[in-house]
């Protein structure tokens, strides 16, 4: 259901360790009559939820509910963001290679390869700041 998928989706937003656009999806695909069930028996009981004619749901809350609700998802994705950034910048100083293996999570992540310098790896921790700004301005992190 596609109700799952964004609800998975937006839990990924809000993770230390992201996944890539579309595992959500992937993850509801594999076996469709598991969510199915899942919702069948849980979202009955659930206040503000009603299926639509196409066997999906949808949530129905008031315009105050809703936007409390995606102020706190926002909140939510902005920490887990920090937290994800401020982990990479520890291991890239603490780690042998850290910087390496920096560059190597942002290019897996992000697709935007990474080429690090000799000056960059005997100032590691420096070196991730001004590299974390530069792909940030590119708009390599989602």
């Amino acid at each position: 259901s596609s109700f799952w998928a964004r609800a998975i989706g937006a839990t990924y937003g809000c993770e230390i360790r992201p996944e890539p656009p579309g595992n959500a999806e992937r993850l509801v695909a594999r076996d469709p009559e598991f969510w199915d069930a899942l919702s069948e028996t849980l979202l009955p009981e659930v206040e503000g939820i009603e299926f639509t004619a196409a066997d999906d749901v949808r949530v129905t809350a008031g315009a105050a509910h809703s936007m409390l609700g995606r102020t706190e998802w926002w909140i939510r994705a902005f920490t887990g963001k920090v937290m994800n950034v401020m982990r990479l910048i520890k291991a890239a100083g603490t780690f042998s290679n850290g910087l390496d293996y920096l560059a190597w999570k942002i290019e897996r992540h992000s697709g935007q390869r990474v080429e690090t310098t000799e000056r960059m790896r005997r100032h590691p921790r420096l070196a991730a700041w001004g590299l974390l700004f530069r792909l940030w301005r590119s708009g390599a992190f989602r």
